[in-house]
């Protein structure tokens, strides 16, 4: 067994507020199936920076995220990055019984809009923000049509962003703006301290498909 530990600051190792709250989770990953979950709560002292820390772990890879509970503050993964999929994995083993792992908060900022869909559609719709890398950072988040979404606590950066419509009579789902892939979407730029609003897609229903069923030689199906 081992543990990490470590000492959470603010932006460039400035002083948290004292009392300021938080959680460090571990996810650690036994093979391509299995994860298994492990946080701890830290409290900011006087001195302007909390301690972590979680024992007793087992030997696998394993991943840091840092949650602040002060919605200024972006949560970010282990290290300085604000997706799983592109944090730094930490190894456990025997070979290294106590790791001090330190991390330094960085301020956030938020996206936020509304999609433009059918009156009266009855429709929801999930929004996920990727990074640069490709990599999911928010989870889907659902909403009605009618209610607008805010993905707050994200890292200074570049975000596309994927919208997936349900109960909307045929609406495409879509990638802000104007992009039929990942690849092609427009990316929003994501500014400490600030909302970066005006996200307003205009939803798009699908194109329709026509099949034509025919017997052997092309004859028409007799029903």
């Amino acid at each position: 067994a081992t543990s990490i530990s470590g000492t959470i600051r603010g932006p460039h190792g400035s002083a948290l507020t004292p009392g300021d709250t938080g959680r460090v989770m571990l996810t650690t990953k036994i093979d391509d199936f299995i994860e298994y979950y492990e946080e701890t709560n830290w409290t900011v002292g006087q001195d302007g920076s909390a301690q972590y820390s979680i024992r007793n772990l087992n030997a696998a890879t394993t991943y840091e995220r840092f949650v602040p509970d002060n919605k200024n503050l972006s949560i970010m993964w282990w290290k300085d990055t604000p997706a799983q999929g592109s944090a730094l994995p930490i190894p456990v083993s025997a070979k290294t019984p106590a790791q001090t792992l330190d991390m330094n908060l960085q301020l956030a900022g938020s996206i936020s809009g509304k999609p433009i869909v059918p009156a009266d559609s009855g429709c929801r719709y999930a929004v996920t923000a990727f990074d640069k890398d490709g990599n999911a950072v928010t989870p889907e988040s659902s909403f009605n049509a009618d209610d607008p979404f805010t993905l707050s606590q994200l890292a200074v950066g570049d975000y596309t962003l994927h919208f997936e419509f349900s109960k909307c009579g045929g609406v495409a789902d879509m990638w802000w703006e104007a992009g039929n892939t990942r690849q092609s979407a427009t990316p929003v730029h994501v500014t400490a301290g600030a909302d970066t609003g005006g996200i307003n897609p205009v939803a798009q229903l699908g194109a329709g498909v026509d099949v034509n069923i025919t017997g052997p030689g092309g004859e028409p199906v007799v029903q």
